[in-house]
């Protein structure tokens, strides 16, 4: 680990954290959350070798961006950077008997089934020696990502489990002096988790409902759930899904994954869906309100 110091930069989760979402109604989410008349919806990325970002060697080895015009989503621009491997990362991915490899490997362990063996493994995963974008340092892939965000109106940082990859942003960037500019984020796994996936699971009359609910419902032994994985939402809304876990796919796919689910909101506005809502709630909180815990455990 590096020693660092880091500014607080105070960023505004547009969707309240899951213990203030209580009765909060699909008209409130709409009318209330996601309203994006003048502002610059930069829906952005990361693949890393980790899940650790004060790890030197967990770096960040992709960023894509786009830039959204809130009225219509309309694509502004993009960004996509493949990130030159530091010799850390090397070390970590060329040598079994490093304390880079150890550290890495205990860290995983922790994460049970969803533990990986071997971090070259990620890089297949992310495609990362077949991906072809402009080659950068990850200081100078974040300093241009940031500046990409910086050209724009009222920003809204907008991902998949954002606090995993914003929190990756401002420590990674802490490094090199690089800080993320005071705006408001969007998690579109918040959206999928506490609202669309309660209305699809209340919904049972309604025909596209019941497709979109088979299509991601998942079970492990006695438990059940609507699975809200960006991969597996894209594929119910056939969207196509064939290079998921690369960062620019990734961002097309939220995008497709957020109008849709918007749209499907939108019809459905006066949905009871408490019951539903209330139940995955206290499923995160007696996870320890492990929102924050859970989902920082599961990007791969």
């Amino acid at each position: 680990m590096w020693e660092h110091k880091t500014k607080f930069i105070k960023l505004i989760d547009l969707i309240p954290e899951s213990k203030k979402l209580h009765g909060i109604t699909i008209d409130d989410l709409l009318d209330k959350f996601l309203k994006f008349e003048g502002k610059t919806l930069i829906m952005f990325d990361l693949e890393t070798l980790g899940l650790n970002p004060v790890y030197e060697y967990e770096q960040i080895t992709e960023v894509a961006a786009w830039a959204i015009r809130g009225e219509d989503f309309e694509i502004l621009d993009k960004l996509n950077y493949k990130v030159n491997l530091s010799k850390s990362a090397k070390t970590l991915l060329d040598d079994p008997n490093s304390l880079e490899r150890g550290n890495w490997e205990r860290r995983q362990r922790k994460r049970g089934k969803n533990a990986m063996t071997d971090p070259n493994d990620i890089l297949k995963m992310t495609r990362y020696h077949k991906i072809d974008p402009q080659i950068e340092e990850e200081a100078s892939a974040l300093e241009k990502f940031i500046q990409f965000v910086n050209k724009y109106p009222n920003p809204v940082l907008v991902a998949h489990n954002a606090e995993f990859d914003v929190k990756f942003v401002g420590t990674r960037g802490a490094k090199y002096g690089i800080e993320l500019p005071k705006t408001e984020v969007l998690d579109t796994l918040k959206i999928s988790r506490y609202f669309f996936a309660p209305a699809i699971e209340t919904l049972v009359d309604e025909v596209e409902a019941t497709e979109l609910l088979q299509s991601l419902f998942r079970q492990r032994g006695k438990i059940t759930h609507t699975s809200s994985r960006l991969g597996e939402l894209a594929e119910a809304f056939k969207i196509s899904s064939e290079y998921w876990h690369t960062a620019n796919a990734d961002v097309e796919m939220m995008l497709g994954v957020l109008g849709k689910m918007i749209e499907f909101l939108g019809k459905h506005r006066g949905a009871d869906i408490r019951k539903r809502q209330e139940t995955a709630i206290a499923r995160d909180l007696k996870r320890g309100g492990s929102f924050k815990k859970k989902n920082n455990l599961a990007k791969f």
